[in-house]
């Protein structure tokens, strides 16, 4: 009777859909270009380990790594994106994948890696900014370790990234400078002309680009 009722349980939780849903871990792993450990979340789909599937990977880029799955992340309140991969891969609009989400900052989260320009470590010396390098941590040792460490398809074609904001300019400053590794890319409400607004070749410290500051209302 007691195994019967306990199927019965577990029938009608899968067949509402929450026995089905992914998972998030937390992880972390030792960066060899930053010199230094570095947390990331990751998305596994549901029935992972209960499977031998391999699956696309999409990384997310924003700063610290609880801001795509942690709704109420410094003071927000909205849906997470585990909740949108769930929905959206249960109403079959998109196949299952393995989502990852790094940490490209400090481990504060109050200095992202466009902030250090992504090989400018004197910019700021602070914990888990490491080298500096996190363009080649991003693309040498993160890349490897998730491919090593989850069945993904491990080729350009089941490869993307996205980003938002800041982490939209380097989801799409990391894409076009590598091409060979990403089949799609997204930024959304990203500051592409972030860059120009201060470039470092230019002496100084004022804005660089006169066409961001023209008044259009006169």
């Amino acid at each position: 009777m007691r195994k019967s009722g306990l199927f019965i349980i577990v029938f009608f939780l899968y067949q509402i859909g929450l026995i089905s849903q992914g998972t998030i871990e937390t992880r972390s792993f030792y960066s060899p270009n930053l010199g230094v450990s570095k947390i990331y979340k990751v998305y596994l789909p549901a029935d992972y380990y209960q499977s031998m599937d391999q699956y696309p990977v999409v990384y997310f880029l924003r700063n610290h790594e609880e801001e795509w799955f942690h709704g109420g992340y410094n003071g927000r309140t909205g849906t997470s994106l585990k909740e949108v991969i769930d929905e959206l891969i249960e109403s079959g609009l998109i196949g299952k994948m393995i989502i990852v989400a790094p940490n490209t900052g400090s481990n504060d989260g109050n200095y992202s890696c466009c902030t250090v320009n992504l090989l400018r470590p004197d910019l700021a010396p602070t914990t888990g900014i490491g080298t500096g390098k996190f363009e080649d941590y991003f693309l040498y040792d993160l890349l490897n370790h998730i491919d090593t460490t989850f069945r993904t398809f491990n080729d350009q074609w089941h490869r993307g990234i996205d980003g938002f904001s800041l982490g939209g300019y380097s989801s799409m400053c990391t894409s076009l400078r590598s091409p060979e590794i990403f089949s799609s890319v997204g930024s959304y409400d990203g500051t592409i002309m972030w860059k120009n607004l201060d470039d470092p070749i230019i002496p100084g410290g004022e804005p660089d680009d006169p066409l961001w500051f023209i008044d259009y209302t006169m």
